[in-house]
């Protein structure tokens, strides 16, 4: 048999549930509303897109490039499993982050996950919010702020082969 305290729980999380359940509703008080009724549901079928960078996560500050810099390539490494790469040195801190990123046979989408650690972080430490999330197939670039210094490439992917280029500003 219940206690009182389980009965007294139990009449809250319903009172909470009817609660919520009314203001989903959006009930209001009776009388002509004012607000223009909503568009109307498109009821074709349409394509699903996979994006290509599903977000911009870890927004940094990125000093902008000179428009007729030149470009100069640091490392690139590919692959179709995730890896660590060999330690690379960065002398810009504006760096351009290109990547290509192909559907494995058998795969309907590939997911990659691109981070530029410090040279020396310990592998079981985690590597923070990549700097690029893509989702594919799909190729981008995308330019971030480092500190010149020593720095790898911690590449997670799955269900797809991968390309990853890093190119720094020539100053």
């Amino acid at each position: 048999m219940p206690t009182l305290l389980q009965r007294v729980l139990v009449g809250v999380a319903v009172l909470i549930v009817g609660f919520l359940l009314v203001k989903s509703l959006n009930v209001g008080p009776s009388g002509p509303s004012t607000e223009a009724p909503p568009p109307a549901l498109n009821a074709t079928a349409q394509a699903i897109y996979y994006p290509t960078q599903i977000a911009a996560l870890g927004q940094q500050i990125v000093p902008t490039p000179n428009p007729d810099a030149e470009w100069t390539p640091v490392v690139e490494v590919s692959g179709a499993d995730s890896l660590r790469s060999s330690p690379f040195r960065l002398t810009s801190s504006v760096v351009r982050l290109r990547y290509k990123l192909d559907v494995s046979e058998g795969n309907s989408i590939a997911i990659l996950a691109i981070f530029v650690v410090p040279d020396g972080q310990p592998a079981d430490q985690s590597p923070g919010i990549p700097e690029v999330f893509a989702a594919g197939p799909g190729e981008g670039e995308r330019l971030i702020g480092k500190d010149p210094g020593s720095y790898l490439l911690n590449v997670q992917v799955f269900g797809g082969s991968w390309t990853v280029t890093i190119d720094e500003q020539v100053v």
